[in-house]
């Protein structure tokens, strides 16, 4: 039953271009937060690697509030002891990385796939094509004013 399962899970997201954005984070003297709702059992080795480079981890299902709802995003701006405005969220989900964290008063960058040739249609939402241009392109508008 449980292969069954297994079987119609969408393939776990490759961890690897992730590090580029949690390097330019942590140079740039950011947090970096790891926000998931993996369970236990799929975590992998690229997973947990991850968890070990992050400042905090929350778990959407430790926390037991679904990930891509403004709630969610509240208690990650309390377990990270933030303010909502001071945390950025990166991803390319438009719903569970754009919407929900703005909803919830935080910053988002969504990160589109490369092989579009234009952004998508995201308002004043930052958009980029690559996670690790999303610290950059952050900090430039925060420059910018």
């Amino acid at each position: 039953r449980i292969a069954g399962v297994l079987k119609r899970l969408p393939p776990p997201l490759p961890y690897g271009h992730l590090d580029a954005a949690v390097e330019s984070a942590q140079r740039h003297g950011l947090k970096v937060l790891l926000l998931h709702a993996v369970p236990g059992f799929l975590r992998n080795g690229e997973h947990r690697r991850l968890m070990g480079r992050a400042d905090a981890v929350v778990s959407a299902l430790a926390e037991q509030i679904p990930l891509g709802t403004p709630a969610f995003y509240r208690r990650v701006a309390e377990v990270a002891r933030l303010r909502p405005e001071e945390i950025a969220v990166i991803g390319p989900d438009p719903h569970a990385h754009a919407i929900a964290p703005r909803k919830a008063g935080l910053q988002s960058v969504l990160v589109f796939d490369e092989s579009e040739s234009k952004a998508p249609r995201a308002g004043q939402m930052l958009t980029v094509q690559t996670f690790d241009s999303a610290v950059p392109a952050l900090l430039a508008r925060y420059e910018r004013g």
